[in-house]
């Protein structure tokens, strides 16, 4: 998004399409490379660093509308990965979660972007 020092993206599955990303677009893959899940802590090294990132199209435009990143113009494959849920065991899960979950499944079951 800004600077050019590194990436930061969100899985370790990311790296190879990142590096495949840059070498089409004629850049060399940037030496420094933080991968990271939260999406503070990348805004946060967006902000007080000259890293790039990379984030959804969505999430990347709402914080370009906010006047907080700048966007290139570098289209990534769609990248799927999977999806998992944590909770404690020894809980009861509320309604709301087990709605989640159900939701969850009849996504995956169909095949749609959850």
């Amino acid at each position: 998004m800004v600077g050019s020092s590194g990436c930061s993206a969100g899985l370790m599955v990311i790296g190879p399409m990142c590096e495949r990303t840059f070498e089409q677009h004629g850049f060399p893959m940037p030496a420094d490379f933080v991968e990271a899940l939260s999406v503070q802590f990348v805004l946060a090294n967006l902000q007080q660093t000259d890293a790039i990132a990379t984030m959804t199209r969505d999430i990347a435009h709402h914080y370009r509308r906010q006047g907080l990143v700048s966007v290139l113009p570098f289209n990534f494959p769609k990248l799927m990965r999977p999806l998992g849920i944590t909770w404690n065991r020894d809980r009861t899960m509320s309604p709301s979660t087990t709605l989640l979950i159900e939701c969850l499944e009849e996504a995956a079951a169909s095949g749609a972007p959850a």
